[in-house]
């Protein structure tokens, strides 16, 4: 339905951004892949566009196009912000592929995107589906440092 509507304000050329990228996070909250692909020829190069094909390929379980819309992004000049990593991250966990994952989570790390418990659980479901746990455990050293917690309470002097 959000991309026959999106047909109808094309063709009286109100479309813009805001409704394209409306249009590609609908198909990707429907897990329609193609659609928001096609979406995506289409509409005006944005990060939360790509963000949301990217979202639409994880749902749909292609993770190639996850990591081909991630690529794209940097060769656009466009910033691959944390829930684009996260789902592209997620598209490869569900297939195995640990040595894509760590791939994105260096370029995370190039890039100064703050890694979350979801980006770390993503990981860790790649190496377990691969049954890489030693993977696993040097990846979680080496990317996802044990940070300490403070306490909020003060005590008196």
């Amino acid at each position: 339905e959000a991309v026959e509507l999106l047909h109808r304000l094309r063709s009286r050329h109100a479309a813009d951004g805001v409704s394209f990228s409306s249009a590609v996070s609908a198909c990707a909250k429907a897990g329609q892949a193609d659609a928001a692909l096609d979406l995506l020829k289409l509409a005006p190069v944005s990060e939360i566009v790509y963000g949301a094909a990217i979202s639409a390929c994880e749902k749909g379980d292609r993770p190639y196009d996850a990591l081909r819309l991630l690529s794209e992004m940097s060769g656009l000049g466009l910033r691959r912000d944390l829930p684009a990593c996260n789902s592209a991250l997620s598209a490869c966990s569900k297939m195995g592929w640990w040595a894509e994952g760590i791939e994105i989570v260096k370029q995370m790390n190039e890039d100064g995107v703050t890694r979350s418990r979801a980006t770390c659980n993503a990981f860790i479901k790649a190496c377990e589906v691969a049954g890489q746990y030693d993977v696993a455990a040097d990846a979680l050293c080496r990317y996802f440092p044990i940070q300490e917690e403070r306490d909020s309470i003060e005590t008196a002097g």
